[in-house]
């Protein structure tokens, strides 16, 4: 990211405190992707005249003054830190807050933003484990994408149009209607739902190409999820368990004490590598918990439900010294580099021949490091 780039933004948001929502119509692509509120989770395509259209419409971008606080640069994008308040006189403007911008600017014009009400949620959406996420759909196409843990949609928003996804979540929250209209949510615990549902006939036949587990943070329930999971997958398939490169031993409990909690589903990693020496197990080291990427998959073994009563009962009373002692060995892991990623993945499940781009996300670039613009890069 340039320093004109920066200077491109700062001067949009002076003029927008100035002469109104008119004055981001040069900063703006023809054609761009956004989300138009903090609580979206959808990156909608639109024109520029219809995301114009649409701020003039909305309290929350007509009717509010945005003073950045904060500017970091992180590959190709710019985190803008932004102080809301009132305009004089407005009448529906929200109270004075703070929202974070995420804009991907190229060829000095947006091409993407992004919103987001906590500082913290822009950065993993940036270069945290929801852009690795974004990649990994980017690059592997999937025709099918099955999320254990859904939420507000945040993680499934990643997902390619087109791609037939499914959800298992007892309470989503999926507030922003493009989202919840594109996954079919299964409102039941995962257990209840494989107990009870037969995942094939809502993949229309089709095998699981891409699957996410993020639901309840104890060893056990992402064994079975994991369990459940793989006799829908093919040998192809990909696995991903998210929170498996634990920040600390404070943090990786089975009981929550802290903010940030991954709970102990790193010992999933650690079973599946001893268990299933079948399979293929690494962990990406990225933000904030890391990534599993479970690859070689047998969706004819038997090996861990016929054993499962034993596995759990060896393995989760694991104590994090074994972490402490040789955590990236245990954890096999990976760096957060895109090229050493692509290692460990099969080739993409659609044909990506048609000359159209050779990176459907050519906006995601590396997500290795981040700094706020004006200090220099680490060397």
């Amino acid at each position: 990211m340039s320093f004109s780039a920066r200077e491109l933004l700062l001067g949009a948001y002076e003029a927008f405190n100035r002469k109104g929502v008119d004055a981001f119509e040069a900063l703006l692509a023809p054609e761009l992707r956004w989300q138009e509120r903090a609580r979206s989770a959808a990156f909608n395509p639109a024109t520029r005249e219809e995301v114009l259209s649409r701020m003039r419409a909305l309290p929350s971008w007509r009717e509010v003054l945005m003073e950045p606080q904060d500017v970091l640069e992180a590959d190709d994008r710019l985190i803008v830190v932004v102080r809301e308040r009132p305009r004089a006189g407005a009448r529906n403007a929200p109270e004075e807050r703070t929202r974070t911008h995420v804009w991907t600017i190229k060829d000095g014009q947006a091409v993407r933003l992004e919103i987001y009400r906590k500082r913290s949620d822009a950065m993993w959406s940036v270069v945290g484990y929801l852009r690795l996420l974004e990649r990994l759909h980017a690059y592997l196409r999937p025709r099918t994408y099955v999320e254990i843990g859904v939420s507000k949609g945040h993680s499934a928003a990643r997902a390619l149009p087109g791609t037939k996804i499914i959800g298992i979540d007892p309470a989503p929250r999926l507030f922003d209607p493009a989202i919840a209209s594109t996954v079919e949510v299964f409102r039941y615990t995962s257990d209840d739902y494989f107990a009870n549902n037969d995942l094939s006939k809502a993949l229309d036949g089709r095998p699981i190409d891409l699957a996410f587990i993020d639901g309840y943070h104890m060893f056990e329930y992402a064994l079975r999820d994991f369990m459940n999971l793989e006799p829908y997958c093919s040998e192809q398939s990909v696995i991903l368990a998210h929170d498996c490169y634990p920040i600390s031993r404070e943090t990786s409990t089975r009981e929550r004490t802290t903010a940030v909690w991954s709970g102990d589903v790193w010992k999933l990693v650690v079973c599946l590598r001893e268990v299933r020496k079948d399979l293929d197990v690494h962990v990406v080291d990225v933000r904030p918990t890391g990534l599993a990427i479970i690859t070689g998959l047998d969706p004819n073994s038997t090996m861990i439900t016929s054993g499962y009563d034993e596995i759990v009962s060896r393995y989760t009373p694991t104590d994090y010294d074994v972490l402490e002692e040789s955590k990236e060995e245990r954890l096999a892991r990976v760096d957060n580099d895109w090229e050493a990623i692509t290692q460990l993945l099969p080739e993409p499940y659609q044909d990506t021949s048609d000359g159209s781009d050779d990176d459907p996300m050519e906006s995601v670039s590396s997500t290795k490091s981040y700094r706020r613009t004006g200090e220099p890069a680490s060397p």
